[in-house]
């Protein structure tokens, strides 16, 4: 456990991009004994003290003890076969989540650096079967998209993927201020936008909110390439 803490701390720390002389003074401890603490780690209460004063969050201690078997911490993104479409609000017999093809074990700081608005690392998943041109040019046919599956409801203005009576879709979403609705947004300006009251609004199931779009081509250096969508309503 003490080397799980250690490991944490340490590429928190990197993460963030503090030096050990600052996080030491915040802390109120020497850089020595900080240095002991990033090599020899301690008891998990006293991580949570110090990510406490930091402002910093701490995996659980289930998940610290995982990653003693693992070179770094992770992220399990899950790959589904689900087929979302963004064109025409027309009906469908598509579903989130048919089948989970595979998961996949991503960095957590390479996801926090690239997908930000991430809000649960433990509940992404990968949507290779996007169809349709309506999301043009934000997004394109079989552009596999990033999604965090722990939004389960419209709580700000962004592209969505969810469900209802016309089917599985991908659209941006924009949150009328008075809270009578939703209005369905298609990026592609020959696709009409169209408004859902607040009580057809109980009828649609949200699934996740897309953080960006994800491609393995290798462009170098980094063996993932990846594009963080401006997905916020201006």
């Amino acid at each position: 456990m003490r080397k799980a803490v250690a490991k944490w701390f340490r590429a928190n720390r990197k993460e963030e991009g503090v030096t050990l002389e600052a996080v030491s003074q915040r802390l109120g401890i020497s850089r020595a004994a900080l240095s002991h603490f990033e090599i020899n780690g301690a008891g998990y209460k006293t991580a949570l003290k110090h990510a406490q004063t930091l402002g910093w969050e701490i995996p659980s201690w289930e998940e610290l003890l995982s990653s003693l078997q693992s070179d770094t911490f992770v992220a399990k993104v899950t790959i589904s076969s689900a087929t979302a479409r963004m064109g025409n609000l027309m009906e469908t017999e598509d579903r989130f989540e048919e089948e989970i093809l595979s998961t996949a074990s991503i960095p957590r700081e390479f996801v926090r650096k690239h997908f930000p608005r991430a809000q649960n690392l433990n509940k992404l998943a990968l949507l290779p079967n996007t169809r349709g041109d309506s999301m043009l040019p934000t997004l394109k046919a079989r552009d596999t998209l990033l999604v965090d599956c722990s939004v389960t409801k419209f709580e700000h203005s962004g592209i969505y993927v969810f469900s209802s009576a016309r089917g599985l879709m991908i659209k941006r979403v924009f949150i009328d201020p008075l809270g009578r609705g939703v209005t369905l947004i298609s990026d592609n300006k020959e696709y009409p936008s169209v408004f859902i009251s607040s009580d057809e609004e109980q009828e649609i199931t949200v699934h996740a909110f897309v953080l960006g779009k994800w491609s393995f081509t290798n462009f170098g250096e980094d063996y993932l390439h990846v594009e963080d969508q401006d997905l916020e309503m201006n």
